[in-house]
């Protein structure tokens, strides 16, 4: 996966879409249908840090392309430090299978806030 990236006061969003896995090598697998599925997920410093950013999400209105959207709107982005972060987002399925989607570093880089 590409390297993250978003600016503070910036909307940041990561379009996902879930896929089965494919028998053949560079060939993608059939959507998964996320029907009765629910998605979190959030930006921390590390494993052990105690401030987390939660990530907002939202499904395809057609489940079953196995489409799903995280995004922070620009007030969020602005109100996290800029720097290194884990972003993690994990998946329940209906009937309660937890899947992790991605463990992947973002940097939120510097901005500044809009003018009034």
């Amino acid at each position: 996966m590409a390297t993250l990236s978003s600016t503070q006061w910036t909307t940041f969003e990561l379009p996902i879409t879930v896929r089965q896995p494919s028998e053949l090598s560079g060939v993608p697998g059939t959507p998964v249908d996320l029907t009765g599925s629910t998605a979190e997920g959030c930006l921390f410093k590390g494993f052990t840090a105690t401030e987390r950013y939660l990530l907002t999400f939202e499904f395809a209105s057609d489940r079953t392309t196995g489409t799903v959207t995280a995004s922070l709107e620009p007030e969020q982005t602005g109100a996290i430090p800029y720097g290194d972060y884990l972003c993690q987002i994990k998946i329940t399925g209906s009937l309660g299978r937890v899947q992790l989607l991605l463990n992947e570093t973002i940097t939120i880089a510097p901005g500044r806030p809009p003018h009034a």
